[in-house]
């Protein structure tokens, strides 16, 4: 990530800096304990061709050790962008601005040469194409061992029987022989697995699993779901689970942050956001699916808007005229450990 040398760019990220934006206003209580992960106003803008797109809008959230957070909206509101700028992996295209903190490490202001130690040992990410993580033309086994390799130092006979013990954990069937495998002879939920594989390797802190709930299949998407509540119950490791789908997740988070458009719109527990969702936007992901039409609708992006008024605005049917202008509303209590960006919250 790197700044962007255009006219009119937001002033350049520093430690001791006041920050240039309003901070979400009533952040919600956490708990006592240091959070493994927090994020403070986080804002993300790529440049295409000369003009900066904003992708991230104020993002504030925090993760602690051994919890579970879903962060569920439509294609193109920003979740897979946030578990990218955590791990650093946007592009030299992408101009940041706010702070990501693990532990004491501002991950803002590190080097390259620090995330790479970061990266895959302190916080892994599986992505919701498996072979973005894959190389096409490597056996399976020397991709896990690899992996292996790099977060543990095991080599030789020890590197295998790790490989085949993390392969074995995921449920890939025939752990051993599919060592020789390469990824396209596997199937989608298979490589999954593989590439989950791959990111246990270093024994991480925290996981991000960008959009495991997709696939071809609804019982291997359930079955990938009941897998990672597996291994968080093992290892106890803090969960970032990215997610079009709040009902596929919720019963295995412990809160709940529905994005839209860039920014956080509700937060809650899962089952007080599933059982009384507040904002319209979460309303609408979560009512009853009536058929394919609905299924469709719910997956396709909302419209938004980029500047003024509420993002949600043009598609709610609650609407009100101060929605479509001023400041976007900014996380307020609505109820205990219950927040929503709503200017119609009550």
């Amino acid at each position: 990530m790197s700044a962007i040398p255009l006219e009119g760019r937001p002033p350049p990220l520093r430690a001791d800096t006041a920050r240039p934006w309003p901070r979400t206003e009533d952040l919600p209580p956490w708990p006592d304990a240091p959070p493994l992960l927090s994020i403070r106003d986080l804002r993300v803008w790529f440049d295409e061709g000369g003009r900066l797109v904003p992708a991230l809008r104020g993002v504030d959230l925090e993760i602690h050790r051994g919890e579970v957070l879903g962060l569920v909206g439509g294609p193109g509101c920003g979740k897979s962008v946030m578990g990218m700028a955590v791990l650093g992996l946007l592009g030299p295209r992408a101009l940041l601005s706010g702070d990501i903190v693990l532990d004491d490490t501002s991950l803002t202001t590190t080097s390259q040469q620090s995330m790479s130690q970061i990266r895959g040992k302190r916080i892994a990410m599986t992505f919701q194409n498996p072979m973005a993580s894959l190389s096409p033309v490597r056996r399976i086994g020397s991709q896990v061992m690899g992996a292996i390799r790099l977060h543990q130092g095991l080599r030789g006979a020890a590197a295998r029987a790790e490989a085949i013990r993390l392969l074995d954990r995921v449920r890939v069937p025939d752990a051993a022989g599919h060592m020789r495998a390469y990824p396209h002879e596997l199937s989608h939920g298979t490589n999954q697995r593989v590439a989950m594989a791959m990111a246990l390797a270093g024994e991480p802190d925290l996981l991000v699993a960008d959009d495991p709930d997709t696939g071809p299949d609804t019982r291997i998407r359930a079955s990938v779901i009941a897998l990672l509540r597996e291994i968080h119950d093992d290892n106890g490791m803090a969960l970032a689970l990215i997610s079009r789908d709040l009902e596929a997740i919720a019963d295995l988070a412990d809160h709940v942050m529905v994005m839209h458009a860039g920014r956080i719109v509700e937060r809650a527990p899962s089952s007080v956001i599933a059982r009384r969702p507040r904002h319209p936007y979460t309303q609408d992901l979560v009512a009853p699916l009536s058929g394919p039409a609905d299924r469709r609708r719910r997956i396709m992006p909302i419209p938004g808007t980029a500047t003024g008024g509420c993002s949600f605005a043009p598609g709610c049917p609650h609407a009100a005229t101060a929605c479509h202008s001023g400041a976007a509303p900014t996380l307020r209590r609505a109820a205990l450990d219950h927040h929503v960006a709503c200017h119609r919250k009550d």
